[in-house]
């Protein structure tokens, strides 16, 4: 059971790292923004993916074989939400160190994109500062960090729905 979860601990935390490495590059490249446009980010989403399924499948095979080659749907599941949710925190930590540290004036640039995309639709004045107000709102470090865990959540349970359908093998012995 402790090797199960240190091996849950060690992919999630590889996975996190691995995530936020692949942001920083991005960032000392000059391709990170966070209004998600441009081919960098298109890139930076497939590597993202992929990293996303990676290690979940990694640890659930390792708590597999450490399980004498059999795993529970449940338990494939659940070790594979654990990496992503492990992950997810760590990636909000690096949302938080780049929106406070690295660019504090990310929310006026998202502003002024925002801003600039309602005026060429014809928004009225009045509409736009209305707007504006909510997106403010919305575009806090603490509630985008919030949301990038939540959001990970949701999209990483999905994800382990699957590996676990896929992964999962029934010992013929188990009385069920």
């Amino acid at each position: 059971m402790q090797n199960n979860r240190q091996a849950i601990i060690n992919f999630g935390l590889i996975q996190g790292l691995v995530s936020v490495a692949l942001a920083v590059v991005l960032y000392a490249t000059g391709n990170y923004n966070m209004s998600g446009q441009g081919d960098a980010n298109i890139l930076y989403s497939i590597l993202n993916l992929a990293v996303s399924v990676t290690f979940p499948l990694l640890a659930i095979l390792k708590v597999r074989e450490l399980s004498g080659g059999f795993i529970s749907f449940g338990k494939a599941f659940s070790t594979g939400f654990q990496v992503i949710l492990i992950a997810s925190i760590l990636g909000a930590v690096w949302l938080l160190v780049y929106t406070t540290s690295l660019e504090p004036n990310y929310q006026e640039a998202i502003l002024q994109n925002n801003y600039e995309q309602m005026a060429e639709r014809g928004m009225t004045t009045e509409q736009i500062d209305q707007s504006i107000e909510m997106t403010k709102r919305f575009t806090t470090p603490t509630f985008m960090a919030v949301f990038a865990v939540l959001t990970s959540a949701f999209f990483g349970a999905i994800i382990a729905l699957i590996l676990g359908g896929i992964l999962q093998k029934k010992d013929p012995n188990s009385i069920v």
